[in-house]
């Protein structure tokens, strides 16, 4: 911890002690002002995906600060006095642990990429997909994504700045293709976590229908790190190997991929394999752009595994019906299955 810093929490249990004695003076309610009106207005400026990852770190570490320094309060006067003591000890910490925050985001490689000037900011670009719709694009350094349905990325229109090539995936599915550059480490961020690579082939799907993150190795070497509140977690992945982060207990799984069926979506091949109604619907909806209507009682136990290479709605649901009985009617942008 910095001098600097040491100060300031010294300042502030000052400040907060004359106010729990009722003897802040003028001079202090001044310090205490200027202190609160140091958040830096640049935040603006950061992405939805940037603020979420600065956010979730700030309340974690405010909760930690919370935990063990938790003050004995002596309310002396009306609720408003203690409604204000907490509002003034809360504000302050946001200040200390988030301006600390702010400055290393400020400070950092990746936030002078992206944040330098107004000019900067118009480099900036974002493709998306609308359901049933995915799309090939080219990076600066020759890279390759191709994005699934429903899915969007965000990457600077030049890579010639900067000790990294960054860009992000705000939702959705995307296969990489990476330009090996030893001297740039390639970056995807999201939200569930961060995956570098120097030059490498992998897919990453952020949320599936188990509500897991998946990144799956077709070539190379990629260092996953988690975005958790716990404390994130750092692995490398190799190649035919796929790292499964469960969202919800916050568990890495690696398994050893015997296929490239997870690969298939980029030929535009719609894949099933061993999947339950679950999992077919969301890649029905994904593929097509339209709403599955299912009574869930009766397939509880169906599983499909069948691949269809440019074929109609109509055709794939007539073919899976080989496989498992069951009726559907198509009404618009909308399947019933009964």
């Amino acid at each position: 911890m910095s001098e600097k810093r040491k100060y300031s929490e010294s300042e502030l249990a000052k400040l907060l002690q004359h106010y729990d004695d009722d003897k802040l003076s003028t001079a202090e309610k001044e310090r205490l002002q200027k202190w609160l009106d140091r958040v830096d207005p640049q935040t603006e400026t950061y992405s939805e995906l940037q603020k979420k990852k600065i956010q979730k770190t700030i309340y974690s570490k405010i909760e930690q600060a919370m935990s063990a320094h938790k003050p004995t309060i002596t309310i002396k006067r009306a609720s408003e006095r203690q409604y204000l003591y907490k509002w003034i000890w809360a504000a302050a910490l946001i200040l200390i642990v988030g301006s600390w925050l702010l400055f290393q985001q400020l400070s950092s490689p990746l936030h002078q990429n992206t944040q330098a000037s107004n000019n900067e900011q118009l480099q900036w670009k974002e493709v998306s997909t609308a359901a049933g719709q995915r799309l090939k694009v080219g990076f600066p350094d020759g890279s390759i994504v191709w994005l699934n349905s429903n899915s969007t990325l965000r990457y600077k229109d030049s890579f010639s700045t900067g000790p990294f090539r960054d860009v992000y995936l705000e939702r959705g599915e995307a296969f990489f293709n990476v330009t090996k550059d030893s001297s740039r480490a390639f970056i995807v961020h999201t939200a569930y976590a961060d995956n570098k690579v120097i030059g490498t082939a992998f897919n990453i799907k952020l949320k599936d229908s188990d509500g897991n993150y998946t990144l799956s190795m077709l070539s190379g070497v990629v260092e996953l790190t988690t975005n958790d509140d716990m404390g994130s977690q750092k692995m490398l992945i190799k190649k035919g190997k796929s790292a499964v982060y469960s969202l919800r207990d916050k568990k890495v799984s690696i398994i050893t991929l015997k296929d490239n069926d997870w690969n298939l979506w980029t030929s535009n091949v719609l894949s099933f394999k061993a999947a339950n109604w679950p999992a077919l619907i969301q890649k029905l909806e994904d593929w097509y752009g339209i709403k599955v209507r299912l009574n869930k009682h009766h397939f509880p136990d169906q599983l499909f595994t069948a691949q269809f290479k440019d074929e109609s709605l109509e055709s794939v649901l007539k073919s899976l019906q080989q496989i498992n009985s069951f009726q559907f009617r198509i009404k618009g942008k909308e399947v019933f299955i009964e």
